[in-house]
């Protein structure tokens, strides 16, 4: 049977981890973590990636923004026509709308 693998999802490891991947990529000849790989390192890790992946999630969002709320009117009509069927007053104090 094989065995289940857990990714190492420590920050120091990775981070480590990294910068090495980093020093070797910027010097050829002995690989050293300087104050130029850490800043490089920290600044595509914690600045640039998570602007790009922001971005894009916010792209994506605003792409789907007319499915998603067609989604939203589909599930509040179902659940009025449930509250219907079964007899129940039509909630209608709740007031939901998206913008």
């Amino acid at each position: 049977m094989n065995t289940l693998v857990i990714p190492d999802l420590r920050y120091e490891q990775s981070f480590w981890r990294t910068l090495n991947a980093n020093s070797v990529r910027t010097s050829s000849a002995k690989p050293q973590v300087t104050a130029k790989v850490v800043a490089y390192t920290i600044a595509i890790d914690h600045v640039l990636k998570p602007f790009i992946q922001g971005f894009l999630w916010a792209e994506l969002l605003y792409i789907l923004r007319p499915a998603l709320r067609k989604i939203f009117t589909s599930g509040r009509n179902a659940g009025i026509r449930i509250f219907g069927s079964l007899g129940l007053a039509r909630p209608s104090t709740i007031n939901y709308k998206l913008r």
